[in-house]
């Protein structure tokens, strides 16, 4: 049987710490689908709060957006 041989300039932690991200990564989604899926069945308040939670993620995009052109045009002015 033959030993894979890893890319060059990786080496076993680097190649160890990529597969933890990933799983990480897997879990959060399985988490974040699990929450959609249990919010989607519930009526009333959890929708709700869903759709709230949802336009506050929004505004705080547009007002990030915001703020990094302000301070990128603050910057090429000065």
């Amino acid at each position: 049987m033959a030993i894979p041989s890893l890319p060059r300039g990786r080496t076993v932690a680097n190649v160890g710490r990529d597969i933890g991200r990933m799983i990480r990564m897997a879990t959060a989604i399985g988490k974040a689908g699990a929450l959609v899926l249990f919010i989607a069945r519930r009526p009333g308040p959890l929708q709700a709060t869903a759709r709230h939670l949802s336009a506050l993620a929004m505004d705080l995009r547009e007002t990030l957006g915001a703020l990094t052109r302000s301070q990128a045009e603050a910057c090429g002015s000065a």
